[in-house]
């Protein structure tokens, strides 16, 4: 694990090794234990290394053996051994242990689909110097991350957006459609960022910049086709073969391992799996709030005690909020997924005893966890009603405006429940999504940032998502557009930069991209069973997981924002929000943050989120000085 960047110059031109060293300095969080760096002419790469595999001997970057290809690669090659095997029989020479080496070999031996047989988590940086061309790659579901940029005849390439701006000459302006994304998703959705000019290389795509061109090419993609119809057994077997061989490949390390373990299925199915495969004790890290409803550590604490795990646990209090400055800060784009805090929390606290986590990252998307998706079988089922009965049942429940009500909350479910089932499947998705509605925004934004939007609609992100897929079923439409948006841009990017800040290596074995086509291509039948939710995982560890656990609904790291700014958190929100050298006074209308948080204060209606998203746009301003 580390972190990488790069710069291509045009022909003529040299590349300093002072700027590409105070790029790579910017990434020493993501690799403490060693520096490396390419030179040749008007190309350069760099990388900072945390030593997991060959300690001693896998420094980068790594050549091939006329040392005219040169590699460097931040995350994981899983199945290295096996391809060290067959290349090795095909006559090339070794020079190190590690599992980036087989990269550069099998690049001289395929070229451009070098990636396909690659099993594992990366970014990859491969420069050609006969070729003078630069191939970067990104692994299929998006778990490590990669930016570029390239104006004024400058290509620069990095783990984050902070090497890249380390780049002398580098400017780049706010984005205002990224912005008003960011109030929509509380994620900038890729490719773009939050910065004019710099982009997210997009999961399973290659870049290859050669004759100051890019040219981007997709190399895998999911597919929910569905194979000729088995037994459960059939399933169940397979699934959990798939998974304990995908566990043991992410338990290869020299240095000390351990999981995270929020006491959900997932995470507990991870540990079950891992103690099963390593036959040893598993170090096991929690996080709790003290806060009713938002709290998993019993069922934690159940899973520890049954597999015997050297478990380890931490409780979260309001006061925690103190820490949001730091990591906005360290967060190069604003991203407000409130669970970045606990994540990084446990994060640090995991490395004070291991250097890789693993972690159930993926599941939901995989195994159809997500409560929305129970929730859209009830509305296909409902639609099934003879539309003149449904039409007079929504006469009669939604005769007033749509507004929450607070004092009837059975009947405001009821409504909101009839309501979406006449919206179409993107509305519907648009409206679990979204945080700032389209029409929040308009009075939210001051007129002259109004003005230059324009017609702008983020929903537009993600249509092409919903319009370029053939799935015919709903559900894993919807699992697809949250498998291609939400999980790399908001769950794999707090869980990366929220560990890398913490020097902390976390591997998740659910996006195993072999697990993924499998899963796929099982029927939604057996994901989601009546009211079940991951119903064949379930099954596949039934005798391994207490009972407790499989029966518990989905709490994750969500943190009770909410009841926070009512009360712990309720000035600090006004003082900030509300100064009068308030940064985003730029962007937002002041008297509309003022009824909002009344409102909030008031118990009128419950915007947490939005004050949260509120406050992590002024602390991103205030960090970057823009």
């Amino acid at each position: 694990m580390c972190g990488i960047c790069g710069v291509i110059k045009k022909e003529g031109s040299f590349v300093e090794k002072e700027c590409l060293k105070e790029m790579t300095d910017a990434l020493v969080h993501r690799g403490p234990d060693e520096d490396g760096h390419f030179l040749f002419k008007n190309a350069g790469m760099g990388m900072r290394r945390l030593s997991i595999i060959d300690v001693k001997g896998g420094h980068q970057p790594i050549y091939n053996e006329r040392k005219n290809v040169c590699v460097i690669c931040n995350g994981e090659i899983y199945n290295y051994i096996e391809l060290k095997e067959r290349l090795m029989k095909s006559g090339h020479i070794f020079k190190t242990s590690s599992d980036v080496e087989v990269i550069v070999h099998l690049y001289e031996d395929k070229g451009e689909d070098f990636v396909d047989d690659l099993r594992g988590m990366f970014a990859i940086a491969i420069y050609d110097l006969d070729k003078k061309r630069l191939i970067l790659a990104r692994d299929r579901l998006g778990i490590k991350p990669l930016y570029y940029y390239s104006k004024n005849g400058v290509f620069l390439f990095g783990s984050e957006i902070k090497a890249i701006k380390q780049y002398p000459g580098v400017q780049t302006g706010i984005s205002l459609t990224a912005v008003s994304d960011y109030l929509t998703y509380l994620y900038i959705p890729g490719p773009d960022t939050i910065f004019e000019d710099i982009y997210k290389l997009p999961p399973a795509c290659l870049l290859i910049f050669e004759k100051d061109k890019i040219n981007i090419k997709k190399y895998w993609e999911i597919s929910y086709k569905k194979r000729e119809k088995q037994y459960e057994s059939y399933y169940i077997e397979n699934l959990s073969s798939l998974l304990k061989e995908t566990i043991k490949m992410h338990l290869m390390s020299e240095v000390p391992l351990g999981a995270f373990l929020s006491g959900g299925m997932d995470s507990s199915a991870i540990v079950a799996l891992m103690s099963e495969v390593s036959g040893q004790a598993i170090k096991t890290f929690s996080v709790g709030f003290n806060t009713r409803g938002f709290d998993e550590l019993k069922y934690a604490r159940l899973v520890a005690k049954k597999f015997g795990t050297e478990h380890h646990e931490i409780n979260l209090e309001p006061d925690i909020i103190k820490l949001l400055p730091d990591l906005v800060g360290h967060f190069d784009e604003p991203f407000a997924d409130s669970s970045l805090i606990p994540t990084y929390l446990i994060s640090g606290f995991a490395r004070k005893e291991v250097t890789v986590c693993l972690s159930g990252d993926g599941g939901d998307e995989l195994f159809a966890g997500y409560d929305w998706t129970r929730r859209q079988k009830f509305i296909n089922d409902y639609r099934r009603i003879p539309r003149v009965v449904r039409q007079a049942m929504k006469h009669v429940l939604l005769s007033r405006d749509y507004q929450p009500d607070r004092r009837n909350r059975i009947l405001n479910k009821i409504e909101r429940f009839v309501y979406d089932s006449e919206l179409s499947l993107e509305d519907s998705f648009l409206r679990r999504r979204t945080c700032f509605s389209e029409a929040l925004k308009t009075r939210l934004f001051q007129e002259e940032i109004v003005g230059p939007l324009g017609n702008y609609q983020s929903a537009s992100k993600l249509s092409g998502l919903f319009s370029g897929v053939s799935i015919d079923n709903d559900i894993e439409r919807l699992l697809f557009v949250d498998t291609k948006s939400y999980l790399p841009d908001d769950c794999l990017c707090k869980v990366d930069m929220m560990s890398m800040k913490n020097s902390l290596e976390v591997r998740v074995p659910f996006l195993d991209h072999k697990v993924v086509e499998f899963v796929s291509s099982i029927p939604l039948e057996f994901k989601l069973k009546g009211r079940i939710s991951k119903y064949i995982l379930k099954k596949a560890l039934k005798e391994e997981l207490p009972a407790q656990v499989l029966r518990q609904r989905k709490l994750g790291f969500t943190m009770p924002l909410n009841n926070w700014f009512r009360f712990q958190l309720k000035n600090n929100a006004k003082e900030m929000l509300l100064a009068n050298d308030c940064q985003s006074r730029r962007f937002f209308s002041v008297s509309f943050v003022e009824w909002m948080l009344k409102d909030h204060f008031d118990n009128k209606q419950d915007f947490g989120a939005q004050i949260f998203a509120l406050l992590v746009f002024e602390l991103w301003l205030r960090k970057q000085k823009i």
